[in-house]
């Protein structure tokens, strides 16, 4: 699962992408949380890489927001099998965050590749009813150093793979293999408790 992540502005990779998305609109930076506008890097009309504000999540059709996707399913399911083979996106980001369940509350964690630099969380994009663009972030099972924090993690794109991601040469399925799962992690804050249940 993937629930919120961060972009770092003073990394100057992810602030180029950030002042590009912001010549076409507001995005968010900082830890950005499900329905923030942030920058993607999504095909253009010509089929060459580039960079827009999108908001994250698709919109259920009975209200509320899908933030992420399964991507052993997603070329499946008709909500998503139109993006899985024509609108695929890369998703920049410092880390993304997780949460390790334990008795009494959750402990937050921030993860990122080994290799370091920034993450590219692999993606899916759509229309809104009012023509905006949308994303929501692939998930799969989680590599095995990191599955005592949660059983998911997002798709991560290595760099050599990212022109690979956005062509429409590749289906999907012949991309998931590819995704990065060296993964390194560091302990964010100490354990929360859960709410009080009423």
């Amino acid at each position: 699962m993937c629930g919120r992540y961060y972009i770092d502005e003073h990394d100057p990779l992810l602030r180029g992408f950030v002042d590009v998305a912001r010549l076409k609109g507001e995005v968010k930076t900082g830890e950005v949380f499900p329905s923030d506008c942030a920058a993607v890097i999504a095909n253009n009309r010509r089929l060459t890489p580039s960079v827009f504000p999108m908001r994250w999540g698709f919109e259920r059709p009975n209200g509320g927001l899908i933030i992420n996707a399964r991507s052993e399913t997603a070329s499946q399911k008709p909500l998503f099998r139109e993006s899985a083979r024509l609108r695929r996106c890369l998703i920049p980001a410092s880390w993304y965050y997780e949460w390790e369940r334990r008795a009494g509350g959750k402990v937050k964690y921030a993860l990122r590749s080994e290799r370091g630099g920034v993450v590219y969380l692999g993606g899916l994009y759509t229309l809104s009813k009012d023509g905006a663009p949308r994303f929501t972030v692939l998930t799969r099972d989680a590599a095995p150093g990191i599955e005592f924090i949660h059983n998911r993690m997002p798709v991560i794109v290595p760099p050599e793979k990212q022109d690979a991601w956005l062509s429409q040469q590749f289906t999907l399925d012949e991309l998931l293999g590819d995704a990065e799962t060296d993964m390194e992690y560091r302990r964010e804050e100490q354990v929360e408790p859960e709410p009080a249940e009423n």
